[in-house]
């Protein structure tokens, strides 16, 4: 819960449980780098995951496919499952956000 800053320095996927609503920021990517983020649904269900501009190598705008407009839905059951992929292009963040991998 909170504001997370994920700085993959080596690993390219990482993983996110949600224990509470959350914002997310990346910082230490690498322009044409692609990154996974496992989210996970904590007990209880239903918090949010919110994307947030970066630090140094990270995110200036989240560009979400599907007509995102920057946001993302996490699937709201408790345990459930969804994976975040994103490509950053040197300045911005174009995320593929896909879920209910039950």
């Amino acid at each position: 819960a909170g504001a997370v800053n994920w700085a993959p320095s080596t690993a390219m996927i990482g993983a996110l449980t949600l224990t509470g609503s959350c914002s997310l920021s990346v910082s230490g990517l690498q322009a044409g780098g692609y990154y996974t983020v496992q989210v996970t649904q904590g007990s209880g269900g239903s918090h949010t995951l919110a994307l947030t501009p970066g630090g140094t190598g990270g995110c200036t705008t989240w560009k979400v496919g599907g007509g995102g407009g920057g946001a993302v839905t996490p699937t709201t059951t408790a345990g459930a499952h969804d994976i975040l992929a994103l490509l950053y292009d040197g300045t911005d963040c174009y995320v593929n956000y896909r879920g209910l991998f039950n």
